[in-house]
Protein backbone atom coordinates (compact mmCIF):
# COMPACT_ATOMS: atom_id res chain seq x y z
CA UNK A 1 0.00 0.00 0.00
CA UNK A 2 2.90 2.69 0.78
CA UNK A 3 4.85 2.03 -2.65
CA UNK A 4 2.06 3.07 -4.72
CA UNK A 5 1.00 5.66 -2.88
CA UNK A 6 4.76 7.17 -2.78
CA UNK A 7 5.00 6.74 -6.17
CA UNK A 8 1.44 8.87 -6.57
CA UNK A 9 2.92 11.62 -4.64
CA UNK A 10 6.46 11.83 -6.60
CA UNK A 11 4.61 11.76 -9.54
CA UNK A 12 2.28 15.00 -8.22
CA UNK A 13 4.86 16.80 -6.77
CA UNK A 14 7.13 16.72 -9.97
CA UNK A 15 4.15 17.56 -11.89
CA UNK A 16 3.68 20.34 -10.09
CA UNK A 17 7.32 21.47 -10.49
CA UNK A 18 7.16 20.80 -14.30
CA UNK A 19 4.14 23.09 -14.80
CA UNK A 20 6.18 25.88 -12.66
CA UNK A 21 8.98 25.86 -14.02
CA UNK A 22 7.20 25.86 -17.79
CA UNK A 23 4.65 28.69 -16.69
CA UNK A 24 8.04 30.46 -15.61
CA UNK A 25 9.99 29.60 -18.77
CA UNK A 26 6.87 31.15 -20.38
CA UNK A 27 7.18 34.52 -18.85
CA UNK A 28 10.73 34.77 -18.67
CA UNK A 29 10.91 35.85 -22.70
CA UNK A 30 8.82 39.05 -21.63
CA UNK A 31 10.20 40.29 -18.68
CA UNK A 32 13.63 40.08 -20.25
CA UNK A 33 12.68 41.43 -23.39
CA UNK A 34 15.89 43.88 -23.35
CA UNK A 35 18.42 41.40 -21.75
CA UNK A 36 18.12 38.47 -23.20
CA UNK A 37 20.88 36.69 -21.43
CA UNK A 38 19.92 36.85 -18.45
CA UNK A 39 16.93 34.27 -19.07
CA UNK A 40 18.72 31.38 -18.56
CA UNK A 41 20.40 32.51 -15.20
CA UNK A 42 17.34 33.45 -14.03
CA UNK A 43 14.87 30.00 -15.30
CA UNK A 44 17.83 28.40 -13.20
CA UNK A 45 17.30 30.29 -10.14
CA UNK A 46 13.72 29.85 -10.54
CA UNK A 47 14.13 26.60 -10.86
CA UNK A 48 15.91 26.29 -7.30
CA UNK A 49 13.17 27.84 -5.84
CA UNK A 50 10.44 25.69 -7.36
CA UNK A 51 12.79 22.67 -5.56
CA UNK A 52 12.40 24.83 -2.42
CA UNK A 53 9.56 25.58 -2.20
CA UNK A 54 8.16 22.35 -3.27
CA UNK A 55 9.85 20.33 -0.13
CA UNK A 56 13.31 19.64 -2.18
CA UNK A 57 15.81 21.23 0.03
CA UNK A 58 19.62 21.12 -0.25
CA UNK A 59 22.21 19.90 2.05
CA UNK A 60 24.92 21.98 -0.04
CA UNK A 61 28.13 19.96 -0.04
CA UNK A 62 26.52 16.82 2.54
CA UNK A 63 24.04 16.40 -0.60
CA UNK A 64 26.41 13.07 -1.60
CA UNK A 65 25.25 11.90 1.95
CA UNK A 66 21.71 12.39 2.04
CA UNK A 67 20.53 8.94 2.12
CA UNK A 68 22.76 8.01 5.10
CA UNK A 69 21.48 11.10 6.69
CA UNK A 70 17.84 10.19 6.03
CA UNK A 71 18.13 6.71 8.17
CA UNK A 72 19.27 9.58 11.07
CA UNK A 73 16.56 12.60 10.49
CA UNK A 74 13.32 12.14 8.84
CA UNK A 75 12.64 14.16 6.00
CA UNK A 76 15.59 16.00 6.14
CA UNK A 77 15.48 17.76 2.67
CA UNK A 78 11.90 18.70 3.21
CA UNK A 79 12.17 20.78 7.09
CA UNK A 80 15.58 22.76 5.25
CA UNK A 81 13.99 23.55 1.98
CA UNK A 82 11.33 26.04 4.13
CA UNK A 83 13.54 28.50 5.01
CA UNK A 84 15.93 28.15 2.25
CA UNK A 85 12.41 28.90 -0.21
CA UNK A 86 11.84 31.86 1.80
CA UNK A 87 15.62 33.05 1.50
CA UNK A 88 14.76 33.53 -1.74
CA UNK A 89 12.59 36.13 -0.96
CA UNK A 90 15.90 38.14 0.56
CA UNK A 91 15.91 41.77 -0.83
CA UNK A 92 19.99 41.50 -1.57
CA UNK A 93 18.76 38.80 -4.86
CA UNK A 94 16.76 42.55 -6.20
CA UNK A 95 19.86 44.06 -6.66
CA UNK A 96 20.43 41.53 -9.37
CA UNK A 97 18.41 41.31 -12.64
CA UNK A 98 18.29 37.68 -12.66
CA UNK A 99 17.17 36.95 -9.34
CA UNK A 100 14.89 40.24 -8.79
CA UNK A 101 11.53 38.74 -10.26
CA UNK A 102 11.96 35.53 -8.37
CA UNK A 103 12.58 37.61 -5.54
CA UNK A 104 9.47 39.33 -5.71
CA UNK A 105 7.45 35.63 -6.86
CA UNK A 106 8.90 34.08 -3.25
CA UNK A 107 8.42 37.60 -1.08
CA UNK A 108 4.64 37.61 -2.72
CA UNK A 109 3.78 33.79 -2.23
CA UNK A 110 5.03 34.17 1.27
CA UNK A 111 2.55 36.86 1.64
CA UNK A 112 -0.17 35.23 0.44
CA UNK A 113 1.09 31.90 2.29
CA UNK A 114 0.58 34.30 5.50
CA UNK A 115 -2.14 36.48 4.57
CA UNK A 116 -4.35 33.42 3.65
CA UNK A 117 -3.65 31.89 7.03
CA UNK A 118 -3.77 34.82 9.58
CA UNK A 119 -7.80 35.53 7.48
CA UNK A 120 -8.07 31.42 8.55
CA UNK A 121 -7.09 32.27 11.87
CA UNK A 122 -9.27 35.28 12.11
CA UNK A 123 -12.42 33.38 10.42
CA UNK A 124 -11.69 30.88 13.22
CA UNK A 125 -11.40 33.08 16.60
CA UNK A 126 -15.25 34.92 14.96
CA UNK A 127 -16.59 31.31 14.42
CA UNK A 128 -16.19 30.73 18.76
CA UNK A 129 -12.91 29.18 18.48
CA UNK A 130 -9.91 28.83 20.72
CA UNK A 131 -7.03 30.41 18.31
CA UNK A 132 -3.40 31.68 19.38
CA UNK A 133 -2.93 35.27 18.51
CA UNK A 134 0.15 36.00 21.15
CA UNK A 135 3.69 36.18 19.02
CA UNK A 136 5.43 35.06 21.70
CA UNK A 137 3.41 31.97 22.45
CA UNK A 138 4.22 28.57 21.17
CA UNK A 139 0.58 28.35 20.19
CA UNK A 140 0.36 31.54 17.37
CA UNK A 141 -1.17 30.26 14.36
CA UNK A 142 -2.74 27.45 15.95
CA UNK A 143 -6.29 26.35 16.85
CA UNK A 144 -6.94 24.91 19.72
CA UNK A 145 -9.98 22.58 19.65
CA UNK A 146 -12.15 21.52 22.22
CA UNK A 147 -10.57 18.14 22.59
CA UNK A 148 -7.30 20.39 22.90
CA UNK A 149 -5.77 18.87 19.39
CA UNK A 150 -3.96 22.03 18.55
CA UNK A 151 -4.07 22.43 14.89
CA UNK A 152 -1.26 24.42 12.87
CA UNK A 153 -2.18 25.81 9.46
CA UNK A 154 1.10 26.81 8.24
CA UNK A 155 2.20 22.77 8.82
CA UNK A 156 5.99 23.78 9.26
CA UNK A 157 6.37 26.94 8.68
CA UNK A 158 4.48 28.44 11.72
CA UNK A 159 8.15 29.22 13.42
CA UNK A 160 8.72 31.01 10.52
CA UNK A 161 5.02 32.94 10.22
CA UNK A 162 5.34 34.14 14.42
CA UNK A 163 8.87 35.08 13.53
CA UNK A 164 7.61 37.47 10.91
CA UNK A 165 4.89 38.72 12.66
CA UNK A 166 7.30 39.45 15.96
CA UNK A 167 9.32 41.60 13.44
CA UNK A 168 6.79 43.63 12.15
CA UNK A 169 4.98 43.97 15.44
CA UNK A 170 8.48 44.77 16.93
CA UNK A 171 7.82 42.07 19.77
CA UNK A 172 10.12 39.10 21.32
Amino acid sequence: IYRPFERGTVAWINGLRMTMAEQYAAKAPKIFRNAPELIQKSTDFYGAYVSRATGRGTLGKADAIAVPLGQVFFSLRSALSKPEAIAFANPMNLLDPAKAPVAREAALDFAWFLGEGMTALYLADKAGAKVGVDPRNSDFGKIVTPGGLHVDLWGGLSPLARAVVQGALDVA
